[in-house]
């Protein structure tokens, strides 16, 4: 039977004379002044499950490994090893005397805390800041920026290809269960006229390779049906039986689109509005986003918002590519929940720049709106004071230190667990780590 947490912890468990090691300790009492979170975790880890057999890890240690892993921006096979060598590791996590955990078992329950669990946690770290005067909210600045799916640059060719695979380990899987079956056209070929479609050296010998790719692919998309329905003529106890049906579906849907679109870019020359393409068939989840000049990223588009202290208050992850300044407001009434008032000043680039904001924003209590593209408004319109508005515009660029930070430190530059719900509990993950560590700082 899984626990919240070890009843009875060993006496001798020591963190190592370090300075790292001191912040592990700081973060470890935090959490401790909140036993609580155990319990949401287990309540997440437990949903659904028969109580009964091994206990395996406990509530507490998950989250613990959970926050480390993202604290250190460390992999589940480098967090297996931190956990079988580090002595402040262990002691942080609290595991128990004589055991280590695989990577695989790591994987498994961290991947079990939902999205709303790392929500509350993140609120909690809000409140705290706020009892011991770290951070009032009175004054925040908002920003956004990009979170990378963990997928490859989309190429055509490259989608294709990639349906082709998934195909061919359905069929390599039917033919050890006994069933006849074969693909037309198969993902050794495609990969080969990938590869050449890659090394053309010019558009026409490259729209060449194509046209062949496509209608091998084609060829496979046809049959896909027939693959699937000789997939459940094996009998429903077969392992794996249901997994695969539902990957050939998968796969079946995404390949017409995937044709579709790459005849309209390749064949004909028609461009695919970014909505409607297909970037992945793995994370399809992935949105499109241009800002400005700058390079195409696919992903999602991350909301931040941040006080004085550096601390994350919120984040909201987006869907699509909605501009900033739509967003400017449902920033504000997060800060509103979160704190019981609106913020007295706010502070943004120029992307979340409007006057219909800064009246809004007024309307609500905020005394001072400072965005740094001027929307038509003079700074003593935004601001009591073209020197609060100057005062204001300065502390906007600490923001960017704190994306910074969460990108590079904590992993936020990529998104690595898989889906979008994945995505969402990474993002958050490495909000609570971050702030658990200006916390502890």
């Amino acid at each position: 039977m899984r626990l919240a947490r070890e009843l009875h912890n060993p006496l001798f468990r020591q963190y190592s004379e370090h300075t790292f090691s001191e912040k592990l300790s700081q973060v470890a009492s935090k959490l401790d002044a909140h036993p609580e979170i155990a319990d949401w975790v287990l309540e997440d880890l437990t949903k659904g499950k028969d109580p009964r057999g091994a206990k395996g890890m406990t509530a507490e240690e998950v989250i613990r490994a959970a926050i480390l892993m993202q604290i250190q921006n460390l992999t589940y096979a480098e967090l297996e090893y931190q956990i079988a060598d580090s002595q402040s590791a262990r002691a942080f996590i609290r595991v128990p005397d004589g055991i280590t955990y695989s990577d695989s078992a790591l994987q498994t329950n961290i991947k079990g805390i939902s999205v709303n669990t790392w929500q509350k946690v993140q609120r909690l770290t809000v409140l705290a800041a706020k009892e011991s005067a770290l951070e009032n909210g009175r004054t925040v600045r908002m920003d956004a920026t990009v979170v990378e799916t963990n997928i490859a640059h989309p190429l055509d060719s490259k989608l294709l290809v990639d349906c082709l695979r998934v195909i061919s380990r359905c069929v390599h899987w039917m033919q050890e269960k006994g069933l006849k079956s074969a693909m037309k056209y198969s993902h050794k070929k495609g990969k080969k006229v990938q590869l050449a479609i890659l090394n053309a050296k010019g558009e026409e010998e490259r729209r060449v390779h194509y046209v062949q790719l496509i209608i091998g692919a084609g060829d496979v998309w046809k049959q896909l049906s027939d693959l699937v329905g000789k997939c459940e003529q094996l009998p429903a106890e077969t392992k794996g039986r249901q997994k695969h049906i539902e990957q050939l579906r998968h796969v079946e849907c995404h390949l017409e689109a995937i044709l579709a679109q790459t005849i309209a870019r390749v064949i004909d020359g028609r461009s695919v509005h970014s909505s409607e393409k297909i970037v992945s068939i793995f994370e399809e989840h992935s949105d499109v986003i241009v800002k400005g000049r700058r390079d195409t990223e696919f992903g999602h588009k991350v909301f931040f918002t941040t006080g004085k202290s550096n601390l994350v208050i919120d984040c909201e992850i987006a869907e699509g590519n909605p501009a900033d300044s739509e967003k400017f407001m449902d920033l504000l009434e997060q800060v509103n929940e979160l704190y019981g008032r609106y913020p007295r000043q706010t502070t943004c680039d120029g992307g979340f720049s409007s006057k219909e904001n800064v009246i809004e924003a007024k309307k609500r209590g905020v005394k001072d709106v400072c965005f740094t593209k001027r929307c038509a408004m003079d700074p003593e319109e935004m601001c009591i004071s073209r020197s609060v508005f100057k005062k204001l515009a300065r502390l906007r660029a600490g923001i960017e230190s704190n994306i910074s930070a969460l990108k590079r430190g904590y992993g936020l530059g990529r998104a690595m667990w898989k889906g979008f719900e994945g995505f969402k509990a990474y993002v958050w993950s490495a909000v609570v780590a971050y702030n658990f560590m200006l916390l502890a700082s």
